[in-house]
């Protein structure tokens, strides 16, 4: 069960958010955040290949389950009815990454990126 409070926020800057990722301000039960990338640079004008999420092992693995939660009896004493932020100022959030204000109860995250490097040398 969530520990529900009202969450103040006074002032948030977020610069830059990308790729999957999340900003809540506010109470979340569950959050599954998922990116793939493929990025591929080569040193010419025009790609001379078409890549594809299938061509690389990464991608077709299964991710391993994730650890169970951990349960702990407990007993929470909120001695103030809200959360209360003042300011923040993030510079980026980006694949599959969150930031909360806020109780999340289950959160999954997964991200899996692929680099590919073309080098004229090594044509």
């Amino acid at each position: 069960m969530l520990n529900r409070r009202l969450a103040e926020v006074g002032h948030v800057k977020v610069t830059s958010l990308t790729i999957s990722s999340g900003f809540y301000i506010g109470d979340t039960t569950r959050l599954r955040a998922n990116s793939r990338a493929l990025a591929v640079q080569e040193e010419t004008q025009f790609l001379s290949e078409k890549f594809e999420f299938n061509d690389f092992p990464l991608f077709k693995r299964t991710l391993p389950p994730g650890k169970p939660p951990i349960l702990i009896n407990s007993r929470f004493v909120d001695h103030h009815p809200a959360i209360h932020v003042d300011h923040v100022d993030v510079k980026g959030i980006s694949t599959a990454a969150t930031f909360q204000i806020g109780s999340l109860q289950t959160i999954a995250g997964s991200s899996r990126v692929k680099h590919v490097r073309i080098l004229r040398q090594e044509r």
